[in-house]
């Protein structure tokens, strides 16, 4: 096996394990603020219960983040889509710079 193959291979694994452990911890974490955090959260204060609230929703949110930047390296390596150009300088992570409504596209894409 070559050394690329070899990195190629445990890359793979790599991704695979992450994504299993960050599916269990969005999981654990839907868990305790849907039902085990439910009886400490009605015992706060309303104001203090909305900043929980919104803590909670990042926490979520985050976590979303992770696993789909997950499947997108899974999707890579499967070759069902093309590794992602570095950003330019001028535009956002994620963004186009080309597209003020945020669209993500390469260089070929931002002309049309």
């Amino acid at each position: 096996m070559t050394h690329a193959g070899y990195e190629s291979r445990m890359q793979r694994r790599l991704i695979d394990a992450l994504y299993s452990e960050a599916m269990l911890l969005a999981d654990e974490a839907r868990t305790y603020f849907d039902e085990a955090g439910r009886v400490e959260r009605e015992a706060l204060d309303p104001l203090i219960r909305v900043s929980f609230s919104c803590e909670s929703l990042k926490v979520t949110t985050r976590l979303m983040h992770v696993i789909a930047w997950l499947l997108t390296q899974r999707a890579v390596q499967a070759g069902e889509l093309r590794p992602p150009r570095r950003a330019r300088s001028r535009a956002t992570p994620g963004r186009c710079a080309d597209h003020r409504c945020g669209a993500t596209c390469d260089a070929a894409d931002a002309g049309a």
